[in-house]
């Protein structure tokens, strides 16, 4: 049951994601009756940006919290969570 919750969030997550872009393409096209092709370039550059950050080993200031994991993550960081 654990595995299909995992599962369902995680579509959720990358399901907001393309809705978000996909927004962001029409509202461009219809402000300006164009299509931008801008939008999967600037997508790509923020992947890469956050890709090498990861690889580099920056930390983000937030930590993941899982609601089983709340105590211990509000003891190293109390206001993220």
């Amino acid at each position: 049951m654990g595995d299909l919750i995992s599962v369902v969030v995680s579509g959720m997550a990358n399901g907001s994601a393309y809705a978000l872009l996909a927004l962001g393409i029409v509202i461009i096209f219809r402000s300006t009756d164009t299509v931008n092709f801008a939008i999967g370039d600037m997508g790509t550059v923020s992947v890469f940006v956050a890709l090498s950050a990861i690889t580099v080993g920056v930390r983000w200031r937030w930590p993941s919290c899982s609601p089983s994991s709340l105590p211990a993550c509000s003891a190293r960081c109390p206001s993220a969570c």
